[in-house]
């Protein structure tokens, strides 16, 4: 039988914020200090912003209210056990940028503090992420703020940053650990014999593994399996993971249509604007690299138009992201990315990302690039790269293609992709191309090929090559780099389409027709060469940095 609730503490507890510092105002500091400690025991949000002011300061969203209502509120492990509560499973799926790694640490801050869960884990994406974290949470105890110290007294705390020990004054011990998924042994996990009764998850789901089903799979078996079976045998166990949801199959998305989660999902923006007009007008001036103060005169614009730009408009959090940071942020990532990043609400990742029928398109004629605006560049004046994605196979009728593609960039940072060549046909074939293009581009263009497994025939060939050329009398002195990507061919390729998509990148009218109709078909379709190239020729314009992933980001 649970005991009689002692109606004073049910009173603070119930009343609301403005009744509960109406009376605060007539209590000394001893009984305002003990009143608080009652009601932050089941009021969250109030919790963080006293006792963690320079974290918790901003005002909550109701993603942050809904965190504080569905888990603040929950009752301790053992009024859990009490309450025959064999496990309580939670999910959030929330944007990118709005605190919820914050929000873990601080129900385990919380949990600490009133010694709620005598043992504790943080599930993270590897055990460096976990470690990190959580060596958050140690740092603030070993030196919180004063009105922590004041309320709940200096913590003691021994252990390693994987696994260490705290307790306050008068309050039982707590156990912390660190997991990483999905290596970490959470099954079996044991505190003097207490198994843990609080596993947290944050971003527990790799964005290159979402992709595998295979992998998906795993992932949830590991969940049910391991981390739902590891609490106490008593049972109360409280399992919650925060993430953002990276495929409409992930592991946050299951967990929403899972009976036996509670589970909630929220968006950046609830509600869009109608002032469509408005808001692409902004766009145009936002992109316009002719412009060096581009982003100062798109903002004029909108504050010069912001009430009707806003008209029917709901953002998640007006102060964190509001509207027109967003739309920024849209425009600069694309939609893709935006919506898996910021609306939770990731594409089908066949579906289709460029239009070439939409794009910008210029036109090379000698050495006079005119382009879709009518202006008319000297080629000798732009930067010039020429990308080559080499093909392995000397079978001529089948398998890949190899593709040439020549860009450039104009001082304003506008690109333009004026040429892809693609065909089946051999090394020696492919560099003979790639000579042509030297013959026509000359030495001042950079020129780089994608290394594949076969650099090495590659170079001996091309440096054959260049040899004959020399003895012959002919231009010779090209510098062919040889590059090695790491990142996921299909990430970079789609991050492209944001720069497409806002006219900085132009293709010239005589791109042939295969080319375009895999970009259109990508990421589904059989070949992807054409793309590839174009993608390493402007990657090569950058510098030949890392690119930048879009897909499952």
């Amino acid at each position: 039988m649970n005991p009689t609730p002692d109606p004073y503490i049910a009173e603070i507890h119930a009343a609301t914020d403005e009744r509960l510092m109406r009376l605060l105002d007539n209590m000394n500091e001893r009984e305002r200090l003990a009143v608080l400690r009652v009601r932050f025991s089941r009021d969250l949000l109030w919790f963080g912003s006293y006792t963690w002011p320079d974290r918790f300061y901003l005002p909550y969203n109701r993603a942050h209210e809904w965190i504080g209502s569905a888990i603040g509120n929950l009752p301790p492990w053992k009024a859990r056990v009490q309450l025959g509560m064999r496990e309580q499973c939670v999910a959030l799926e929330a944007p990118r940028g709005l605190a919820k790694t914050m929000f873990l640490k601080l129900i385990i801050l919380r949990a600490i503090t009133y010694g709620d869960e005598p043992y504790i884990m943080w599930l993270g994406g590897s055990i460096e992420e976990s470690v990190k974290e959580t060596r958050h949470i140690r740092s603030y105890l070993e030196s919180p703020s004063e009105s922590y110290l004041a309320m709940f007294g200096q913590p003691t705390i021994k252990g390693t940053d994987k696994d260490w020990i705290v307790s306050l004054p008068g309050k039982p011990a707590v156990k912390v650990s660190t997991r990483g998924i999905p290596r970490g042994r959470v099954r079996g996990s044991n505190f003097n014999g207490q198994r843990p009764t609080l596993i947290v998850g944050d971003d527990i789901e790799h964005p290159d593994s979402v992709r595998n089903p295979r992998l998906r799979d795993g992932l949830t078996t590991y969940i049910n399996s391991d981390v739902r079976n590891a609490g106490p045998k008593e049972g109360g166990l409280l399992w919650i993971q925060f993430g953002t949801r990276l495929s409409q199959d992930s592991q946050t998305a299951r967990a929403s249509r899972d009976p036996a989660y509670l589970a909630a999902r929220f968006q950046s923006v609830i509600s869009w604007p109608n002032a469509s007009s408005r808001w692409q007008r902004c766009r145009d001036l936002w992109t316009d690299l002719s412009d060096p103060d581009r982003q100062q005169t798109a903002r004029r614009y909108y504050e010069r138009h912001r009430a009707e730009m806003d008209e029917g408009a709901e953002v998640l959090d007006e102060i964190a992201q509001p509207l027109y940071s967003l739309y920024t942020l849209l425009w600069s990532k694309g939609w893709y990315s935006f919506l898996a990043d910021y609306q939770n609400d990731p594409s089908d990742p066949t579906r289709q990302i460029f239009y070439p029928h939409k794009w910008k398109r210029c036109r090379l004629d000698g050495g006079i690039i005119t382009t879709s605006t009518g202006r008319r560049l000297k080629l000798n004046r732009c930067t010039r790269p020429i990308g080559l994605d080499p093909r392995a196979s000397e079978q001529i009728n089948k398998n890949d293609f190899a593709a040439l593609a020549v860009a450039a960039r104009d001082e304003h940072g506008y690109c333009y992709v004026l040429n892809v060549d693609m065909r089946r046909d051999s090394t020696t074939d492919q560099l003979r191309r790639l000579w042509s293009f030297f013959d026509r581009f000359g030495p001042r263009a950079a020129y780089g090929f994608e290394q594949n497994g076969f650099q090495i025939m590659m170079g001996r060939e091309f440096a054959r090559m260049r040899t004959e050329r020399r003895e012959a009398g002919r231009s010779y002195r090209c510098e062919l780099k040889g590059y090695t990507s790491t990142e996921n061919k299909a990430d970079r390729i789609a991050s492209l389409a944001p720069r497409v998509d806002n006219g900085w990148i132009e293709f010239d009218e005589s791109i042939p027709r295969n080319v375009l109709e895999q970009f259109r078909e990508f990421p589904s379709a059989t070949h992807d060469d054409g793309p590839d190239a174009v993608e390493r020729a402007l990657w090569l314009l950058d510098g030949g940095g890392a690119a930048r992933a879009t897909i499952g980001r």
